[in-house]
């Protein structure tokens, strides 16, 4: 009898749990995660859109199923996006054209992995068109640029933009642009830089007539801060520099030109003409 009482007592003694107390005292169920990422088989955190992205880790699951793979809340894999490959431990995809940087995250059956954050390098492929005025747009075409704006430079003048979206933007060509690079910036970072020439523009001759030799200063922009192998023209007979600036450039009428068009080449981009009369020089 002691016996029987005696166990009685002690399980009495066990306590007892809710459901959700029991639960909890398990600790919470493993989820994905997170340990590298590979762009095209080398680890590193940045890459360009069409690159093979791959996300090791584990407790990704055998199969797909309903899972997710997503870059800055972008689809990588499932959501109607179909991955390379998917494993417990490894996922392969490719970087879609609406890739933009931010974390890049695991979801299985409803519970996320660890955030790895990704850079999506911006790659420009061209601009349209290739040369174009001071005040004029231009499309540039790229990948990468994202939906939220950035920095648009034309050889280091910062221009302005009137839209954007992941594949193109519009640009103005600043006034102060020269020939040279247009590199656009996107949270940071440097897209590579492609070729772009200003077309030069006289907007005045000073004087607009005179003999040969006459000094005439060619009032404008987008000349180029140095001549290199830009040129002037009178009437096509190339002119002898003096000075030369973006805005402003000092030439002596040559001999052996008749009154016609002066002309600024600037990187083989031709200006408009503008009118030169030559006069014939009074002795005294």
């Amino acid at each position: 009898m002691k016996h029987f009482f005696g166990v009685l007592i002690a399980f009495c003694l066990v306590p007892i749990f809710p459901p959700s107390t029991v639960l909890a005292m398990a600790g919470p169920a493993a989820g994905p995660t997170i340990t590298r990422l590979l762009v095209n088989g080398v680890p590193s955190d940045r890459g360009h859109v069409g690159a093979k992205l791959t996300i090791e880790g584990q407790g990704f699951g055998a199969t797909i199923g309903f899972s997710t793979a997503t870059l800055n809340g972008i689809p990588l894999a499932g959501a109607g996006v179909k991955p390379i490959l998917w494993s417990d431990t490894k996922i392969v995809a490719l970087i879609p054209d609406t890739a933009s940087s931010g974390p890049v995250v695991v979801t299985v059956k409803g519970i996320a992995s660890n955030q790895e954050n990704f850079y999506v390098d911006v790659v420009l492929i061209r601009v349209l068109p290739k040369s174009a005025l001071a005040g004029k747009s231009v499309t540039i075409e790229g990948n990468g640029l994202g939906t939220s704006g950035g920095t648009v430079t034309f050889n280091g003048q910062k221009a302005q933009w009137t839209g954007w979206s992941d594949a193109s933007l519009t640009a103005v060509v600043p006034p102060a642009a020269t020939a040279g690079p247009i590199v656009v910036t996107v949270t940071g970072q440097n897209s590579n830089g492609i070729p772009f020439t200003t077309i030069p523009w006289i907007s005045r001759l000073s004087p607009r007539s005179g003999p040969p030799g006459t000094v005439v200063t060619i009032t404008g922009y987008s000349f180029g801060h140095q001549q290199g192998n830009s040129k002037v023209t009178f009437s096509g007979v190339t002119a002898e520099v003096s000075s030369w600036s973006n805005k402003s450039i000092r030439v002596s009428a040559p001999g052996g030109a008749g009154t016609g068009d002066v002309v600024v080449t600037v990187n083989g981009v031709h200006s408009r003409g503008k009118l030169f009369t030559y006069t014939v020089a009074l002795a005294y």
